[in-house]
């Protein structure tokens, strides 16, 4: 998994240095994790999307479930009957929760009150009521940063 060239690394510039890692080995599950984590962090579901297929070359045989829950959501934007376009790897179990979930958000005012309690843990709770937090801070040098 070394990466054999010299490179600048900057957390500033994560995705890229991800990016770097999974192009010197494309079978580099750690560095493909941490890029597909920083995807659905940042709600990035176009990159997110552009990567699933890297999946199969490195073997896995089951999608992640917060995968899966990105899938779905990106699916069910573009088509009138999302459950029917889903790929082989959507469990049974995810697909009943989108649709309760879906139930509850497009019908109900109080939503996200009704929908914390069984479904904050998941992907579409965090898309729809999370927000990312960047704090301004000083580092040593007196610099502005964000954490």
């Amino acid at each position: 998994m070394m990466i054999t060239r010299d490179f600048f690394f900057s957390v500033e510039n994560m995705e890229s240095n991800l990016n770097l890692l999974l192009r010197e080995n494309p079978r580099n599950k750690i560095a493909f994790e941490y890029l597909m984590g920083f995807y659905l962090l940042n709600k990035d579901l176009r990159n997110f999307m552009d990567h699933l297929s890297l999946m199969e070359e490195m073997g896995y045989t089951k999608i992640p479930v917060s995968y899966q829950e990105a899938i779905m959501y990106v699916i069910g934007l573009s088509s009138k009957n999302p459950l029917a376009n889903l790929p082989s790897g959507i469990s049974n179990e995810t697909k009943i929760r989108m649709q309760s979930y879906a139930q509850i958000y497009t019908t109900r005012k109080n939503a996200r009150d009704l929908l914390r309690k069984d479904y904050s843990g998941t992907y579409w709770y965090y898309l729809h009521y999370k927000q990312i937090k960047i704090q301004e801070g000083n580092n040593k040098s007196g610099k502005p940063v964000k954490s």
